[in-house]
Parts: C-alpha cells; sequence; structure tokens
C-alpha cells in the first residue's frame, strides 16, 4: 500500500474587476480604448492593454450597433506575454449631434438632451 503524501499551500490570490465602457455607435468600428474597461492600478508597471478578438471575427467588438457586447481585455507583460484575460461589457449606445454655440455667454446645451437616458444604468448622473 502506498501512502500519498499532501502538502497545503497558501497562494496569494488577487481578485480583479472590470469596469463597464460607454461609447458610441461608429460606423466606421472604431475601437474603444482597452484601458477604459479595467483599471490599470491593478496590474504591474509597463503592462499593455488590448481587447482579444473572437475566433471568426476580424475586431474584437462591433460598435457598428448599440447594445451590451461581451469582450475579453487581454493584460500583456512587456515582453508582450498575457498575464490575464479580463471579461468585460462595453456598452454601446446611440449618440445625437448636437450644436454649440461659439458665444460662451450665451445658454450652453444641457448633456441629458443629447443622450438616451435608458442607455445607461444611472443617468442622473451624467
Amino acid at each position: 500500500m502506498v501512502k500519498k503524501k499532501t502538502t497545503t499551500v497558501k497562494v496569494p490570490v488577487t481578485v480583479v474587476e472590470s469596469v463597464p465602457q460607454i461609447v458610441p455607435v461608429d460606423e466606421n468600428n472604431k475601437q474603444p480604448d482597452p484601458e477604459k474597461s479595467i483599471d490599470k492600478e491593478d496590474y504591474p508597471e509597463g503592462s499593455t492593454f488590448r481587447y482579444k478578438t473572437p475566433e471568426g471575427q476580424t475586431s474584437p467588438i462591433d460598435v457598428t450597433t448599440t447594445g451590451d457586447k461581451n469582450v475579453i481585455v487581454e493584460v500583456l507583460d512587456p515582453q508582450g506575454n498575457t498575464i490575464v484575460e479580463v471579461p468585460a461589457t462595453v456598452r454601446v449606445v446611440e449618440s445625437y449631434p448636437k450644436y454649440v454655440p461659439v458665444d460662451p455667454t450665451k445658454k450652453q446645451p444641457d448633456p441629458k438632451e443629447n443622450i438616451n437616458p435608458n442607455d445607461f444604468p444611472n443617468w442622473n448622473n451624467i
């Protein structure tokens, strides 16, 4: 009979969370900044960030249509090795053009008039 030996090892674990990002629809599919989907302070200095492009797609996120887009932010060390992949959400919303008067003494537009409040989780803070 062989005796099995077990060893308990204490390993530090850091749990990181993503940061929801809200971006306007872009007909040219300009990709949002992955650094705005995570807290850069959670990672070692010199880390770089990019969105992972899902298999079968040509870009990480389709920002030509509205909706919540599930994405993966890849965190890379200075040598380009993946440290971690962080799931995140990018909410793509319609934007409404607004013309701003040149004269600052005139009444300025209200930002709430330029968005659809239903696209934002807590639009009272806008």
